[in-house]
Parts: structure tokens; sequence; C-alpha cells
């Protein structure tokens, strides 16, 4: 990847960390553990960057959910024979060829569904769970007229529809954490100034610097130790 490509994959991915917010939900005393089994993103969306970069915020935001056991399976080879996007709203043909493949106890299934049908169109993005304990299909999703809502929403429609597939609505406790420095309370607003400082990247960035210049991030320096 040329150097200007991976400037601008980090660049896009400290502004979708700034849009997601930075809330972890931990499990409280004798809370059950939940493995979650995390397929990614299944798209008609070409763009191989931005679905990498998509599907690699999703995961962090589950992995922040101190209650689950998240498998990362984004490129589990049963997507390459899954063809059913358009019509599978509620993700029942992908779940079925998740569920050939054999899975720990209390264990669920994820993925995010990205559709837009045409080029002019809204995009429409839902986040589907799976309980294989009882076998009910769980969905939160909106449709938006620019990707980067998508992004903007991921978590609280993450969080909402883990809650719902677990039972544990109402039960969680909320903290953002901001690094090595440890958890503080999450701003209402959510904007820049909470979530200023330096954050941790992807496998091939060592960190992201997110400055105080309010909803606009204006540079994201790249560091390797």
């Amino acid at each position: 990847m040329g150097k200007g490509n991976f400037l601008s994959k980090v660049f896009f991915l400290a502004l979708s960390v700034l849009a997601l917010g930075t809330s972890v939900l931990h499990a409280q005393d004798g809370a059950q553990k939940y493995n979650l089994c995390y397929y990614g993103v299944v798209t008609n969306v070409n763009d191989q960057n931005m679905l990498n970069i998509t599907q690699d915020l999703f995961y962090a935001q589950l992995r922040g959910i101190g209650y689950l056991d998240t498998q990362d399976l984004r490129d589990d080879e049963i997507k390459d024979s899954y063809t059913q996007i358009q019509g599978d709203e509620r993700g029942e043909a992908f779940f079925g060829l998740a569920q050939t493949q054999e899975k720990p106890e209390n264990s669920m299934l994820f993925v995010a569904r990205i559709y837009r049908p045409r080029s002019d169109e809204k995009w429409s993005c839902s986040f589907i769970v799976k309980n294989l304990q009882n076998g009910e299909i769980f969905l939160t999703g909106k449709e938006y007229d620019s990707y980067y809502k998508i992004l903007t929403d991921a978590k609280t429609l993450i969080q909402r529809v883990v809650s719902q597939a677990t039972g544990n609505e109402g039960s969680e406790s909320v903290a953002a954490k901001t690094g090595p420095g440890g958890p503080r309370p999450e701003s209402s607003g959510g904007g820049a100034e909470s979530l200023a400082g330096t954050w941790g990247g992807e496998k091939s960035a060592s960190k992201i610097i997110l400055l105080r210049s309010g909803r606009q991030v204006q540079r994201a320096f790249l560091s390797r130790h």
C-alpha cells in the first residue's frame, strides 16, 4: 500500500473513532459471559479500504463490551458463498451458513449488513445478532443519507442490539476510556474535546492522535516504535 493511501486510511480511521465515541460496557459482578462470533460486514459496497476500516471499528466496539468474549471471524470463508444480501434483511440466510460450523456454549452470531440498492439511494445499515441458545434473532438499524452517518450511529446501535440479545438491558454500566489513563465519565455531547488524546489504532498503526479542533480532526499522526 502506498504511503499516501496508508495515511489516508489512518486519517479516516481517526475521523471514524471521533464519530463513534468510546463507551465501553463493563459486566457487572456475576454477569453471564457470552461467546460472540463476529463475522464483520456483509455488503454490496465495493470499496475494500472503507469496508476494512468499518469492520475494524465495529470489532473494537464489540471488544469493549466486558461480558462478551468476541471471536474475530470476519475472514471466514462462508462469506464467499453468501449471495443473498439484497433480500436477507434479518440475516437468516447468512446465519444458516454460519451455523454449519460448531460453536461454543453461550454463543451468539453477529453480523452487520450494509446495503445500498443504487448509487443514488440511501444506505441501509443493520446490526444483527442471533442467540444460539434460544434461536432468536435481534436486529437494529437505520437508513442513512451518507456512509459517515453509519459510523456516527454505530456505537449506540451495537450496544443496543447486544443488550437485547443477551438480556442485559439496563444492567450494564457505561464508562469511557481515553487510553492508559483509565476511565472517565462519558460526555453527553460526545464532541472532540472529550475525545482528544492518543488512541491505539489497527495492526498497521501504533497510535492515532486526535486534536482539540471542534468537530473535525486537523491531522492524524502516525508513530512507529
